[in-house]
Formats: structure tokens, C-alpha cells, sequence
């Protein structure tokens, strides 16, 4: 009879220690179903900002392009209006460079390559640009010749003006789509 009593001790104590093990089993399960679930959502917030931070290294890209090319059309803008200002002034103030000199073509050489040489409306810069400062050449030997203000004059003075305009639009186009490109 003592060893029956010891066995039915024995068994009582394996079978709290079963339940034991059940619950730290159970617990255990259910900590590792939260931790799975915790680990989805850090998961799923992980993609999301992967997301986001792609979206705005791309959007960066397209700010970067829009400024650069911004700054070419003000360089263009500013030599404009340094040749309606000689004109109209009959002299010239500021050197208007040609185009392989003049600022566009320093940026189009350096960060304008870099950054769009692959483009296809890249490509096509040289000949509006060339064109714009035909024009503004032209109109500017006018004024070397000293004959801006003859009559006979100001109908190819003002033509010069429309095409270097004409011209200048059709750069900007070609800038515009780089960007896109």
C-alpha cells in the first residue's frame, strides 16, 4: 500500500506539473501569436516607409531636375533682356556671349550632361539655342554699326526679336521635356 501511495503521489505530482507545462505552453503560444502579429505590423510599417522614402527620393529627383532647369531658363531670360536693353539703349552694356560661351552652354556641358544627357530632348538643345543667339547677334551688329535707329532697320530689328522669341519657346519646350524624359 506505500508503494501505491507513492505512485499516486508520483502521478499527481507529474500531472500538476503537466498542466503547469500546458499553461506555460499555452502562454508561451500566445506570446508568440502576438510577436507574430507585432512582427506583421512592424513588417507592413517597414514597407510603407520603404514606400514613402522611394516616393520621395523620386519626388527630390524631379525638384533637383525642375531647378536645374529653371536656373538654365533664367540664364536665357536675363541674356533677352540684355539684348532688348542694348537696343533700346543703343549700346551695348553687358557682353552678350555666343552660344558655345555663354552660361547655358557652361551648364548644358556640365550639370545639364549629367543630368539629362541621356534624353533625347537633350539632344536637341544646340539648334534653338544656336538660333536664339543668331538673333540676338544680328541685332546686336546693329548697334556695332551704329544704324539700330535707321528706319529701314526696325523691321528686321523687330523680326530678329519674334524669332529670337520663336526660338527661345522652342528651348524651353525642349528643357521642359528633359525633366519628363
Amino acid at each position: 500500500q506505500k508503494a501505491t501511495s507513492e505512485i499516486s503521489i508520483t502521478i499527481s505530482t507529474l500531472q500538476q506539473e503537466t498542466v503547469g507545462i500546458q499553461e506555460h505552453s499555452s502562454h508561451m503560444s500566445t506570446l508568440a501569436t502576438e510577436s507574430s502579429v507585432y512582427m506583421d505590423e512592424l513588417s507592413s510599417a517597414l514597407e510603407t516607409f520603404n514606400s514613402m522614402a522611394n516616393q520621395s527620393a523620386y519626388d527630390a529627383e524631379l525638384i533637383n531636375k525642375i531647378f536645374l532647369v529653371s536656373m538654365s531658363k533664367i540664364d536665357n531670360i536675363v541674356m533677352k533682356s540684355k539684348a532688348y536693353s542694348c537696343i533700346l539703349e543703343s549700346g551695348i552694356k553687358d557682353k552678350i556671349e555666343d552660344y558655345k560661351s555663354c552660361k547655358f552652354s557652361s551648364w548644358k556641358e556640365s550639370e545639364g550632361l549629367s543630368s539629362f544627357g541621356h534624353t533625347k530632348a537633350y539632344q536637341a538643345l544646340d539648334k534653338p539655342h544656336k538660333k536664339l543667339h543668331d538673333y540676338i547677334m544680328t541685332n546686336m551688329q546693329y548697334i556695332k554699326e551704329g544704324t539700330v535707329f535707321l528706319p529701314e532697320n526696325t523691321e528686321d530689328i523687330i523680326q530678329n526679336f519674334k524669332d529670337m522669341e520663336t526660338a527661345s519657346e522652342e528651348l524651353f519646350t525642349l528643357l521642359d521635356e528633359m525633366i519628363h524624359e
